[in-house]
């Protein structure tokens, strides 16, 4: 039976897409700044908001398999899930490397910061900690969107574990233990246990946002009630609850930021991308109860080009930073900055295509076929003890 929820497929598309816009300098360099500010708040600079989406879509569609069955079986999910994520990642890893070794130290007038991407030698620790992928290591060196990677992989692998929370407790026990994973994390924030070597690569992090993953779970567990009430409601409250999630998605760091301004609480400060973080959360939950809640915008998001764009979306999100730095060191003197975003955006949507077909798909049906081989006889857990 395939329980594959078409939108959200779309949805994640369209999350890596912002990730993608919100790395094209073009954006920040060669705009006149009206209009990059109008393109700031229509979202497309926001690409942390859209990792946000993907921690909850990921809770979400992990949940869904698990949902009707008695048992987990480990070994066969973890299989599954490491060829899903790992092969496409090592991929995209080693293409990085050799992009980034071949444009060491290169640096291009007036792109600011973006100079010091490239900046880190190959070394045997380097190359030893992002095969490992799972430790506190500087992910900025060679590609440094895969610091979300680390945090899915830690998370995939209890996530059967926090499942059989979701099934066995409430809404609001499970709402309770988010808060506390968060607040867990946030004591990093206070007294530095741990410092990040990469972006947000602590473990601490993974408490917070592996509360992201079981806000997606409970999402699936209760999506038949969320559903039901969400159709019987007036038009204008579905407007609504999209229109507000929308914001929360997009504007939780500036209405925190100006609510600091405003009050002085130095707790805002302190905790600001925690808080803000949740805010975006709350708006993620309300955008994906809208995609699979209703008919109109179902059918934009289950658009071919939707579609497509969530087929190749993983690649997409692991291949375009790297290409997006090889244009601009190859090109740089030759045309203008707009043009070597087009011509970004273009080469990162043709690889991605021919990543998704070679390396993922691929990648996926061995997962599945040594996962079958694997049996499910070993470390098997039960699911039977009914919610609280």
């Amino acid at each position: 039976m395939n329980n594959r929820i078409e939108q959200l497929d779309s949805l994640r598309g369209l999350a890596a897409l912002a990730v993608v816009l919100s790395h094209i300098p073009y954006f920040a360099f060669s705009l006149p700044y009206i209009v990059y500010r109008v393109l700031v708040w229509l979202g497309f600079n926001d690409g942390h908001s859209s990792v946000m989406l993907f921690f909850l879509l990921s809770g979400f569609v992990l949940t869904i398999p698990f949902l009707k069955r008695d048992r987990i079986y480990y070994f066969p999910y973890v299989t599954k899930r490491f060829f899903r994520i790992y092969a496409p990642y090592l991929f995209a890893i080693i293409f990085a490397i050799i992009l980034s070794q071949t444009f060491l130290n290169r640096e291009v007038s007036t792109i600011g910061d973006w100079n010091l991407l490239w900046n880190t030698s190959i070394s045997a620790q380097l190359i030893t900690d992002h095969l490992l992928f799972l430790g506190n290591y500087h992910t900025n060196a060679f590609n440094g969107v895969i610091w979300s990677l680390t945090h899915e992989l830690r998370i995939s692998l209890i996530f059967p574990f926090i499942v059989l929370l979701i099934k066995r407790f409430n809404w609001k026990f499970i709402i309770l233990i988010c808060v506390i994973l968060s607040c867990t994390s946030e004591l990093n924030t206070i007294y530095s246990f741990q410092e990040s070597i990469g972006y947000n690569t602590d473990y601490f992090k993974t408490l917070q946002y592996t509360s992201f993953f079981m806000f997606g779970s409970l999402i699936a567990k209760h999506k038949k009630d969320l559903v039901g009430l969400y159709k019987k409601r007036h038009i204008l409250f579905k407007c609504t609850l999209l229109f507000v999630s929308l914001c929360l998605f997009k504007f939780s760091s500036f209405c925190l930021y100006y609510l600091y301004e405003i009050t002085g609480v130095e707790l805002l400060s302190t905790h600001f991308n925690a808080i803000a973080e949740y805010g975006v959360a709350i708006g993620c939950t309300g955008i994906v109860i809208s995609a699979i809640s209703s008919v109109r915008l179902g059918k934009i998001l289950l658009l071919k080009p939707l579609l497509f764009l969530g087929k190749i979306s993983y690649s997409l999100y692991l291949l375009h930073l790297p290409i997006i730095l090889s244009c601009i060191y190859l090109f740089k003197e030759v045309i203008p900055l707009w043009s070597i975003s087009i011509i970004a955006i273009f080469l990162s949507f043709c690889i991605s295509t021919i990543a998704w077909k070679l390396i993922e798909k691929p990648s996926q049906k061995v997962g599945r076929n040594l996962a079958k081989m694997i049996g499910k006889k070993k470390f098997v857990f039960s699911l039977k003890k009914k919610a609280v």
